[in-house]
């Protein structure tokens, strides 16, 4: 299984799956990996990688279900979005280990698997505009002009 020991180890190993996995993934699952590597969060990043990769375990190639499992793994370890709640990280570690075929010796399977969260989403989508965002109406009127200093900067 993939070492993740920190939150950059995590994102650089999906980085490295994406880099190397890629060209055997349909196009639909290559988008979703895309969308969701691309979270401001590296926490989300993890989680709902982590989640998509369960629920889609049986039809990605063993590669993903080692990133998920290490994924899922650590991010339980850290109790990120209820990942730990009812041994959930753990239970999929273990399960997409076994359809891997390399659950180590002594690890259990869990009776019942965890349910797949396969469209699982850490934060709520929210509509964001194109371009860049418009200050806000009390602080258009603070907002520098052109030439101005804005206030409490140093002047040039």
């Amino acid at each position: 299984m993939i070492t993740i020991d920190s939150i950059q180890s995590a994102i650089q190993a999906i980085d490295d799956f994406r880099i190397e996995h890629s060209a055997g993934l349909t196009d639909d699952v290559k988008a979703k990996i895309r969308d969701l590597a691309s979270a401001p969060s590296p926490v989300d990043q993890c989680v709902n990688m982590a989640e998509f990769l369960y629920a889609r375990r049986a039809e990605l190639p063993a590669a993903a279900n080692d990133l998920g499992a290490a994924l899922a793994s650590y991010c339980a370890q850290n109790g990120w979005h209820g990942l730990l709640t009812d041994n959930r990280g753990q239970a999929m570690m273990a399960v997409m280990l076994n359809d891997a075929g390399a659950l180590p010796d002594g690890m259990i399977i869990p009776e019942s698997a965890p349910e797949p969260r396969a469209e699982y989403s850490a934060v709520a989508k929210q509509d964001v505009p194109a371009g860049l965002p418009l200050p806000l109406p009390d602080q258009a009127a603070e907002a520098p002009t052109g030439g101005e200093v804005a206030p409490g900067q140093p002047g040039l």
